[in-house]
Parts: structure tokens; sequence; C-alpha cells
């Protein structure tokens, strides 16, 4: 039952976007053992399964342990997403600042990990950074299509991203501006079963199904021979989601689930406006280092 419960935190976490469950997997112990679990998810342990020899796969890739955190994090999400579909639909903007606020701190994380600073290194949070940028201005036609294929692509990045302590899938889903419609779709499939939530589920599920298997195996690769650089263009990824996150918006024009990335961003004239916000923004910050402060204090034990 331990493992399930962190699998529910987990499952929570990866929902939030600037909170990495990677880093609450490493907060509690078992990133490691459930890195070396899912890396054993491969060719051969479905040829094993097929042919008869479940009982030592199941064993070899630690099966009992990955189904009790899988289920975990299931629950957690669906749970979850309940007040986040909520929130996001009632209260955009003061969402957006409150996200803002949780990843700004947390870009020190995946930054610290990087060893030498470099000027490659540099360029690589630029280029990650500027990617986010661009794919934000010019590539909303492109979301907006979000077709299976779109979606499947989305869940093999975000489970690759959801892998990396310091790295959050949820925020990657925000900056292919799918957030919003992988919440929405979970809500509506928990509460009425809708088959089309269902196949759009399904095939963002078998997306991830395809990053664990193939897209976790290439980013293993990248840290274990370009670990500095890879980290750096990471971290500029989350940094560029910020200027999507940007919480004074024109969200007259988009629905509810396009607000985190297609309402267009807007310079505040309300003071109102911008003090709320920026108290959603210290709420989620100070939540963001409370979250760092619990992983240094575990650390220490």
């Amino acid at each position: 039952m331990i493992s399930f419960f962190k699998g529910v935190l987990i499952g929570m976490a990866n929902l939030i976007p600037g909170v990495s469950g990677g880093t609450f997997a490493l907060l509690m112990g078992i990133y490691t053992r459930l890195m070396e679990s899912l890396s054993s998810l491969d060719l051969s342990f479905l040829k094993g399964v097929f042919s008869g020899r479940i009982k030592s796969e199941v064993e070899r890739v630690d099966g009992i342990f990955l189904f009790q955190i899988f289920i975990g994090a299931v629950l957690g999400i669906a749970v979850f997403s309940w007040p986040a579909d909520y929130f996001i639909s009632r209260f955009p903007g003061l969402t957006l600042a409150f996200f803002s606020g949780l990843i700004l701190p947390s870009i020190r994380v995946p930054a610290r990990m990087i060893g030498r600073r470099s000027s490659g290194v540099y360029l690589a949070a630029i280029a990650g950074a500027a990617a986010v940028i661009l794919l934000s201005l010019y590539g909303r036609p492109f979301q907006g299509t979000r077709g299976h294929l779109y979606v499947f692509l989305s869940g093999a990045a975000g489970i690759s991203a959801m892998a990396l302590p310091g790295v959050s899938g949820s925020s990657l889903m925000v900056i292919l501006g799918i957030y919003g419609r992988i919440i929405s779709n979970i809500r509506e499939f928990t509460s009425t079963l809708s088959l089309s939530s269902f196949i759009f589920l399904a095939v963002f599920g078998l997306g991830c199904l395809a990053g664990l298997l193939f897209f976790v195996r290439v980013m293993n690769r990248l840290l274990r021979r370009r670990r500095d650089i890879t980290l750096s263009f990471l971290t500029g990824l989350v940094a560029g989601s910020l200027y999507l996150l940007w919480p004074f918006k024109d969200f007259s024009a988009v629905c509810a689930g396009d607000a985190l990335s297609a309402a267009r961003n807007v310079i505040p004239v309300s003071a109102v406006e911008i003090l709320t916000r920026l108290g959603a923004f210290a709420a989620g910050a100070g939540s963001s280092l409370g979250f760092e402060r619990i992983a240094s204090e575990e650390g220490k034990d």
C-alpha cells in the first residue's frame, strides 16, 4: 500500500505545471527503482509474456511495484483533475499566475544539475526557450488541429519529461497547447464515461507507452552522453513556458480548455487584476519553494 500512495502523490504532481513527478519519486526514495523498472519494459518483456513466461518476466521488471505505482498515479490524476479543470475554467488568469509561481523557482532544479557551464550549454538553454516562444507565436494553427497523431506524440514527449527530476511533464503539455484538453477529457471520462474522451485518453496513453519504450531510452542516452547540453535545453523549455503562462490574456476569444495556451497576451490595465495575479503568483512560488525545502530535508535524512 505504501507504493500505491506514493503513486498517488506522483500522479497528482504530474498534473501541476512546474512540479515534477520525477522529483517526487526522488524525494520518496523510489526514483532509481522506478527508472530501472521502466527501462526493463522492452520488447523482450513482451516476447516473454506472450511466450507464457509471465511470472518470471513480471519479477524481472519489478512488475508488482510498477503496477502499484501506476494504479496510484492513475487515481491521483483522476481525482486531482477535477479541481484543476474547475480552476482553469472559472479562474484562468489566476490559475496561470499560480502555475507561473510554481514554475519560476523550480527552474533552479534542473539548472543545478548542469555541471560545466560552457557556451554550448547557454546556447542550448536559449534554443529551448526560443523553441517554446516560437511554438506559441506561430504554432497555434497546428495546435488547433490537435489530431490523434499530435495527441500521441504529446503523450510520448510528456512521459519522457516526467521521468526527469526537476522537469515538469505537465509544463511540456502546456507548451504543446494540450494541457487544458487533457484535464477536461479526464474529468469528462471520469464523470460520464464519454467515448470521445476515452478515445482521446487512449491515444494519449498509447503515446505515453511509446515514450516509455523508446523516448525514455533516448533521453537516458542523451543524459549519459550529453548531460549538460540536454539538461540546459530542458531548462530552457521550462523557462520559455513562462511566456505561455503570462497571466494577463484576452480570454474572451478562446474556450476554457484552451485558455492556458491559445489566449493572446495583453498588458494589464487594472490595479485589482495586477494585485490578484501577484497574490496567486506568490502562492504558487511559496508552494514550489515548500516542495523544494521538503525535498532537501528528505535528502539530509
